[in-house]
């Protein structure tokens, strides 16, 4: 709906009264940036939209902007906005001297759209006193992206940290750490783990 509004003219040192009126034309929401828990369906090249998982309580808020000359498929384009963090302190181990999935342990978080992402998993080998290999495997879907191993010989803690870029990554996968250690009498635990999740472009 046009809206006006006075304009005034500055004439020595005095304000002219309003005598002319400047007539602006438009939407004025069009100024607003969508703010929902997907993103729009029919998007046009420089629509800016805000992907978060609550509208009332979300745990982290993704700004996209729509790049529709993009070569790839994912289109939505990461420009800012606060990550999804899940952390928790609780310690955890395996006798396992293979991979084992630690999904529901705290810190796993189902990705919402499909494309790349740039995640990052830290924690602490909290160590036992005895000296062992252990592993920590920072994974999606069902088996490890990365894996580092850490040997631990004294009853010292030791940090770990991993920073990977995953493309092509599906909707739906799930995200959280693998555990191993090599010798079962030792079972290094695993505490103060966090994964952090930010995306690069999605479709």
């Amino acid at each position: 709906m046009p809206w006006t509004t006075p304009v005034t003219h500055l004439v020595g040192d005095f304000i002219d009264a309003p005598d002319w009126n400047l007539e602006v034309t438009g939407n004025m929401n069009a100024l607003r940036i969508n703010y929902a828990t997907t993103l729009p369906v029919s998007p046009s090249d420089g629509d800016q939209a805000v992907l978060v998982d609550s509208t009332t309580a979300p745990t982290y808020q993704w700004h996209f902007r729509y790049n529709a000359g993009s070569v790839s498929s994912f289109k939505w384009e990461y420009i800012g906005g606060a990550p999804k963090i899940s952390y928790t302190q609780a310690a955890v181990s395996s006798a396992a001297a293979s991979n084992v999935w630690s999904a529901g342990l705290g810190t796993s978080f189902t990705l919402p759209r499909q494309g790349d992402y740039d995640l990052r998993w830290s924690g602490r080998d909290d160590g036992n006193g005895a000296g062992s290999l252990s592993d920590y495997g920072i994974g999606y879907g069902t088996s490890p992206a990365s894996a580092d191993q850490y040997y631990n010989g004294t009853n010292t803690s030791q940090g770990f940290h991993r920073t990977l870029r995953a493309t092509g990554l599906a909707a739906s996968t799930v995200l959280d750490f693998y555990i191993r250690d090599s010798d079962s009498t030792r079972r290094n635990p695993w505490s103060w783990r966090t994964l952090e999740v930010t995306p690069t472009r999605v479709i």
